[in-house]
């Protein structure tokens, strides 16, 4: 099973002209750097969410908690996620255009699980880990959230598949926030229909 945190991991459309895709830097569909991605520690995030098939709620506390030496990236950002019944954890960085997420298994980075790369416009396709695992920014779209509502997100599409198991994960990202929305769905080994609700955030650079 494929685990996707915002990362970490984002998610009608308002699509753009086709000019933008051509040459994104002439609009406003365009998020030129890495900037966009939040990266503050102290910075978190509240959610709620839904899973229809098994008929389940709960909350998920998302928080920015702290910073590790790495070999490669020189930093990691911890990233820890507090469901009711466990606390999950991620490793996030950044190199240049592009922002990785890893499982952190035993306080060591593992395996890439997404990537972002930027800058982001209407259009733009890029690969995760295989062949099979691709991200596609399909537009541009306004969501509503009980924290409130987002005029211009950049909608993430993210599919994959494998051995009898594929997803589909809908990212609405809004630029120095983070997720905001987001769908997942995964069918195989295990089944999934989960919505994502940002309820609350802090993040000191936005409200500073």
């Amino acid at each position: 099973m494929k685990l996707h945190y915002l990362t970490f991991p984002i998610f009608a459309l308002l699509v753009l002209a086709s000019g933008c895709t051509d040459n994104p830097t002439s609009c406003d569909c365009f998020e030129p750097s890495t900037d966009a991605f939040p990266a503050t520690l102290g910075s978190s995030w509240t959610y709620v969410v839904h899973d229809s098939l098994r008929n389940t709620r709960d909350t998920v506390r998302v928080g920015i908690t702290g910073t590790v030496k790495d070999a490669e990236f020189q930093t990691l950002y911890v990233w820890e996620y507090r469901w009711s019944n466990r606390v999950d954890t991620e490793y996030v960085a950044i190199d240049r255009d592009t922002v990785f997420v890893f499982d952190a298994i035993r306080g060591k980075r593992g395996e890439v699980k997404t990537v972002y790369e930027f800058p982001l416009y209407t259009g733009k396709k890029w690969w995760n880990r295989y062949f099979n695992d691709t991200v596609t920014v399909s537009g541009i779209s306004a969501v509503s959230t009980p924290a409130g509502v987002f005029p211009r997100c950049f909608v993430l599409v993210s599919e994959w598949g494998g051995f009898n198991e594929y997803g589909r994960y809908t990212t609405w990202f809004y630029p120095k926030v983070g997720i905001v929305h987001m769908t997942r769905k995964e069918w195989g080994f295990g089944m999934k229909n989960e919505m994502w609700e940002l309820i609350d955030f802090l993040i000191p650079t936005v409200l500073g």
